[in-house]
């Protein structure tokens, strides 16, 4: 194998590892069952990037950038699909609850004062 043959291959192995990275974030929000600390917009960007770049691959005829890519758009579709099937909305006694925490209603802040004094 020539010198530029052994770089494509390392190029295109590594490209296609640095692509299946979002793969860790869809391991650990299916792990978890949430993806809220999840930022869909990084995977939208990075979505869009690998699909330009395969795109410029396809018309350059450069089959290192297309290979690459297509693992990249491929594995960060995964990973959009799994974050958003795990992304979910607090249940609403939660936020009820939370909601009473920070913003009392009237009555607890009486009964809170009378308690003191």
């Amino acid at each position: 194998m020539s010198p530029v043959g052994a770089f494509d291959l390392l190029v295109t192995v590594y490209g296609s590892v640095m692509g299946a990275s979002g793969l860790i974030q869809a391991k650990r929000a299916h792990a978890r069952r949430s993806s809220q600390d999840v930022s869909i917009p990084m995977i939208l960007v990075i979505l869009v990037g690998t699909v330009l770049w395969c795109s410029y691959g396809i018309v350059h005829g450069d089959a290192v950038v297309i290979e690459t890519n297509a693992v990249g758009t491929a594995c960060w579709l995964l990973t959009l699909a799994v974050v958003l099937r795990w992304r979910r909305v607090a249940p609403p006694a939660v936020l009820d609850a939370t909601v009473i925490e920070l913003v009392p209603d009237e009555a607890t802040t009486a009964r809170e004062r009378a308690a003191a004094g």
